[in-house]
This record gives structure tokens, C-alpha cells and sequence, in this order.
């Protein structure tokens, strides 16, 4: 038999399967001892085991507590009538630091505080984004109030000083900023204190004595000089009020691409360059400048076609550009607008082999440069206060329903249609003169 003695690892062993074959309540092989130790938590995976050993051994002592079943080997069961003492010891020693504290319980805590410091740190993340999308819808809201306010004060400054303040429609474009605001302020208010300090002071009032002479009002206009009579001044003509019709704006106060404003239609505005020749007294001309406008076709004057007005930045200045839809051969190319206006009104002329359409260029205007709305836009970009020889222009927000016409015959299509000269030959034009002149037409297009 074998000696009484327990090892303490032997007896850990012995009291886990005890409680397995106790719960089971049937014989079992010490393999499924084993599984069972290990799914339970008793023991970690892969740990080495000796439970088949101290099995062997305790089912030979006189007082086991696990007996081997007959005829079937390596399986065990429980002795009657033992008690089943509780598992007071780890399993192996390979699981018990030298400070009896197991290493399983450990890590395993050491586990459940970085997970609680995750959920932590999962949370935290989401309360600081929704705070930052908060404070930017804040600062969204309190930079469109902060744009409104200075509206507001512009207006209530022109108004009061009778100088017309810049619209709401004429917002920075999409590569500008708030300045143009603040700097149409501060010129504002230095107009105000000029013109205070130019005012004459107040007359006095004709019963109030004379400051200056202390003696009796008789001497006084015995001595007085006489007055001369003041010349009547001549009246100013009235100036031409330009009107600029309000246009959807973005959330920022940006003009919403393309702008269309009746027969012209902007979808670009471009960028200001500094440099001599890339403005006029009048307008200016941003390289990138991109626009289209219905006209009379040169190809066939009887009906109407789309024309692509573009500005681009050339060697010795800007360099300006007109192209049809139905011709897209041949481009009409120029160093000014006005130029670029005319080669256009002579080829339509010689398609016609007729003086249908007068030569009376205003190729600011075709291009879109010089109407109201689209110069105002262009005047408030960055870049604009550095061209010099520009005068600032003065516009007024349109309202009930007032807006800018375009009166020019060489413009509009519909004023076009009906002059004389060019109905006439519409009624006169069957197609052989715009053959008959080819080359001439090619000659004005490629000029």
C-alpha cells in the first residue's frame, strides 16, 4: 500500500477531481477530469498536469478518497461515505507566485481595469465630439450675426450720411473673407468725420449782437463792409442710380454658382491681378472670368446661339475671348473687350453681307465685366483696392422689382431683333451670302 503522506500539489489535484466527480456523479477518465478542471477555471490551459499520478496514488492508499473502476483503465470514481473537503490550495505551483497570490487572478484583474479605463476613455471621446460639433455650429452662428450686424451698421451709416452702402448680395467670393466688410466700415465712418469737419458752423440767429464789435448797432452798420451778393451755383446733374439685384446666397454669405441674371449667366468670377492693364477707369478684369450669353449666330444670323465669354492671362496683359456653341472651331480673341465686342459684330455683318447689327461695341458689357450685380462682386474680392486707376462704384439694392436693364442693341438679342436694319436682312438673308463670304468670316475670326 501506499505511504498515508500527501504532497500538498498531489492533494490539490485529488480535492479538484473529487468536486468534478461529485457534480458529475458518474465514473470519468482522469483526460475529462482534466477538461473539466480547465472549464471551470481551476486550472489554466496547457498548464502540466499531474492529475493522473496523484489519482493512481490515492486510489492505492487504505483511506482514498478515489477509487479505480475495474476493467476500464484510467477511469476513476468516488469512494463511498468520503467527505469532499473544499479546494483550499492551487492546482500546481506553476500557477502560484512565491507571495501566494495567483497569477491568473493577476492578469485577469489587471484585464478588468484596462477594459473599465477603455469604456472610460470610449465615452470621453464621444462627450468631446459632440462638444466640438457644438461650439462650431456656435461659431457658424455667431459669424453669420456678426456679418448681419455689419450690414446693419453700414446701411444705418449711409443711410444717415447719404452715401449708398454696399448690398447684402455683394458678399466676398468663395476665395474671400469678412474684410471687405470691415474695411467698407472704417471708409464709411472716415467719409462721416470728413465731411463733419468740412461742414460751415451754424448761423447765428439775426436777433443775437454782434460778438466782435461791442459798439451800438447804428456804428455797427455805418462801419460794416458791404456783403457781396453770392453767384447762384450751377445744379449737378443728377448721377445714374445703378440698381444690383439681389442673388441667393450660401450659408457663409457666398453667391451660390452660376449666377443668372436674365440673358447672362456668370459662373465664375476669377481673380484680381495687380498689375497695370488688368483694370480700366470702370471695371475691372479678374483672370479666370467665365460667362455665357445668348446673341445672334454668325453661321446663321436667323437664329440664336450660345456664346462662352472667358478671360485669360496673357503675356502683355489679360486677353479676352469669345467662342460659339455651334462654332467651336474658331475662337474670337482680343486684348480688350471692346475689340473682342467688334471683330464679333463685323463677322456676324459679313455672314449677312448686310450692316445688320450696328458696330457700336460695348464688350464690357457682353462679357458680363460691367453689369451692376457682377461689378459689385468684383470690387469687394481680394485684391481689388490694389488696382489702381479704378474708381470705387457706388450701387443701390433694387427694390420693388427696379433692376438693371441692358438697352444696348449690340447686347440684348431682343432689342436686336427689333431694329429695322436687321430685320431686314432677315427677310432679305437665304443662306448664299454667308457662303459667298467664308473666307472673309474666316479672316475676321482668326484676326
Amino acid at each position: 500500500m501506499a505511504s498515508s503522506f500527501v504532497r500538498p500539489e498531489e492533494e490539490a489535484w485529488i480535492v479538484a477531481a473529487c468536486k468534478v466527480l461529485t457534480e458529475k456523479l458518474i465514473p470519468l477518465h482522469h483526460s475529462q477530469i482534466s477538461e473539466y478542471l480547465v472549464d471551470s477555471g481551476l486550472i489554466l490551459p496547457g498548464t502540466k498536469s499531474s492529475l493522473e499520478t496523484a489519482l493512481h496514488k490515492e486510489s492505492e492508499r487504505e483511506t482514498r478518497r478515489v477509487r479505480a473502476v475495474s476493467g476500464q483503465s484510467g477511469v476513476y470514481a468516488l469512494s463511498h461515505a468520503v467527505p469532499i473537503p473544499r479546494p483550499t490550495a492551487a492546482i500546481t505551483t506553476s500557477t502560484v507566485s512565491h507571495n501566494g497570490v495567483s497569477k491568473r487572478d493577476k492578469h485577469y484583474n489587471k484585464y478588468i481595469r484596462l477594459k473599465r479605463l477603455v469604456k472610460n476613455m470610449v465615452f470621453l471621446n464621444a462627450a468631446i465630439c459632440d462638444e466640438v460639433v457644438r461650439l462650431e455650429g456656435k461659431v457658424v452662428r455667431v459669424k453669420d450675426e456678426r456679418k448681419f450686424l455689419l450690414r446693419r451698421m453700414v446701411q444705418q451709416l449711409g443711410a444717415a450720411d447719404g452715401v449708398s452702402p454696399p448690398v447684402s448680395s455683394s458678399s466676398p467670393t468663395p476665395s474671400s473673407s469678412s474684410r471687405p466688410s470691415s474695411q467698407s466700415v472704417a471708409q464709411l465712418l472716415g467719409e462721416v468725420e470728413k465731411r463733419k469737419k468740412k461742414a460751415p458752423p451754424p448761423a447765428l440767429p439775426s436777433s443775437a449782437p454782434n460778438p466782435v464789435s461791442s459798439a451800438p448797432s447804428s456804428k455797427a452798420k455805418k462801419k460794416s463792409p458791404p456783403v457781396p451778393e453770392e453767384k447762384p451755383r450751377a445744379k449737378k446733374g443728377k448721377a445714374i442710380k445703378r440698381f444690383v439685384t439681389p442673388i441667393p446666397l450660401d450659408n457663409t454669405g457666398r453667391p451660390i454658382f452660376p449666377i443668372e441674371l436674365g440673358n447672362l449667366t456668370v459662373y465664375c468670377l476669377g481673380e484680381i491681378q495687380a498689375k497695370a492693364g488688368y483694370c480700366s477707369s470702370d471695371v475691372i478684369y479678374p483672370v479666370g472670368f467665365c460667362s455665357t450669353r445668348d446673341f445672334i449666330s454668325i453661321l446663321n444670323p436667323k437664329v440664336q446661339c450660345l456664346y462662352t465669354c472667358k478671360v485669360y492671362d496673357g503675356l502683355k496683359g489679360p486677353t479676352f475671348e469669345l467662342s460659339a456653341d455651334d462654332c467651336l472651331d474658331h475662337v474670337i480673341s482680343a486684348s480688350t473687350p471692346d475689340e473682342c465686342h467688334s471683330k464679333l459684330l463685323r463677322a456676324i455683318n459679313a455672314s449677312m453681307s448686310y450692316d445688320a447689327v450696328p458696330i457700336e461695341t460695348h464688350g464690357a458689357e457682353f462679357f458680363g465685366l460691367s453689369h451692376p450685380t457682377i461689378q459689385n462682386l468684383i470690387q469687394y474680392c481680394p485684391g481689388a483696392k490694389k488696382c489702381q486707376g479704378y474708381r470705387w462704384q457706388k450701387f443701390e439694392i433694387a427694390k420693388d422689382g427696379a433692376h438693371h436693364l441692358e438697352m444696348q442693341a449690340t447686347v440684348n438679342v431682343s432689342i436686336l431683333s427689333t431694329t429695322q436694319s436687321y430685320t431686314e436682312a432677315v427677310a432679305n438673308y437665304d443662306g448664299r451670302s454667308s457662303k459667298e463670304g467664308s473666307g472673309s468670316l474666316r479672316n475676321l475670326l482668326t484676326a
